[in-house]
């Protein structure tokens, strides 16, 4: 779960009218070549800490200032403006800033270990809340290549991993060593407009008994299942050690998604991109759901956290500049 990139962009708009407020008058055309992003994107955010009375901008090529001195600008400041949701969730940074801006260049140096401090504070939270989904449906392949469900439940998580267990003598066991891979998905909610769920997809390994008495201590009712430890030696541990996720909330106005990556997996864009050849009809703006398109740019940009990826925008596009990755 992450907080999207306008977090980090709205600091790195704060570090360049502090850097350049001697050189140049900083502009959203400006901060767009340092922080490597559409026009728009900055024009937006600065709405935001405009109406949060956090800057003034000037109109034509007059600028931006704060309108108070930024050591009295705290970080929460700018997450309320930006990222204003009833509950924290966690940081991603904006991609590719420009290494030749000086700002661009040292913006991660400036602030990751700040942003890790806050994120290792969340993952406690974190952790409260993936105890409490628990329960996850898990999807393996059989020996036809068709799929089997199951019930399975979490039983620990760390930074990078989740642990479960298994009988050796259920086919989900046998499915689990001749794959090594399966997919979950868990949801938490009252009910479909309520809910969050995360799907995660990856490689398992088989860890053996050694950690089943610490699991069965985190799970108490596990002792009523197996109640003896000849019954608990049916059991072994699997650990999802590489994978990949998506998480999905619809609880949320816009609806909120991010995907993630853990144990060294390499995480790919997917959803739907608007590429050069927009030629800013706005076909696309009334068909979209949740109106994450930003008009007014060259080209038009697409929200991806607020994305439902239904291809709409591609369907009506005259121009064919909307790519499905």
């Amino acid at each position: 779960m992450q907080i999207s990139s306008r977090f980090t962009i709205a600091l790195h708009i704060f570090a360049c009218v502090e850097t350049f407020k001697e050189e140049y008058k900083v502009t959203s055309d400006f901060l767009a070549g340092s922080i490597n992003t559409n026009p728009v994107i900055i024009r937006r955010i600065l709405t935001q800490l405009k109406n949060a009375g956090l800057i003034t901008v000037a109109r034509g090529t007059g600028g931006i200032e704060p309108t108070k001195p930024l050591e009295e600008i705290s970080f929460y400041d700018v997450y309320q403006a930006i990222e204003p949701v009833e509950n924290g969730d966690l940081f991603h940074f904006h991609e590719a800033p420009n290494p030749k801006c000086p700002v661009g260049r040292n913006i991660h140096a400036l602030l990751d270990d700040k942003l890790k401090a806050i994120q290792n504070a969340m993952e406690d939270e974190m952790r409260k809340y993936t105890s409490e989904i628990h329960t996850t449906i898990v999807a393996t392949v059989d020996d036809e290549g068709l799929p089997v469900t199951a019930a399975i439940d979490m039983m620990d998580s760390d930074e990078n991993s989740l642990y479960f267990l298994t009988a050796k003598g259920k086919g989900f066991y046998d499915r689990l060593k001749k794959r090594g891979f399966l997919a979950l998905t868990a949801i938490k909610g009252q009910d479909t407009m309520s809910s969050v769920a995360v799907s995660v997809r990856g490689k398992v390994r088989e860890l053996g008994y050694e950690r089943i008495p610490a699991l069965f201590e985190k799970n108490l009712y596990m002792h009523q299942i197996y109640p003896t430890e000849d019954a608990m030696r049916a059991l072994t541990v699997f650990q999802i050690f590489e994978g990949t996720g998506k998480w999905f909330d619809l609880s949320k106005k816009p609806i909120e998604r991010a995907s993630f990556s853990f144990g060294g997996a390499q995480q790919r864009a997917e959803g739907f991109f608007i590429t050069d050849a927009c030629i800013g009809c706005g076909s696309c703006l009334p068909v979209c759901p949740q109106n994450c398109i930003i008009p007014g740019g060259d080209p038009f940009c697409i929200e991806q956290e607020h994305c439902l990826h239904c291809g709409n925008c591609m369907k009506v596009c005259p121009a064919g500049a909307v790519q499905k990755r």
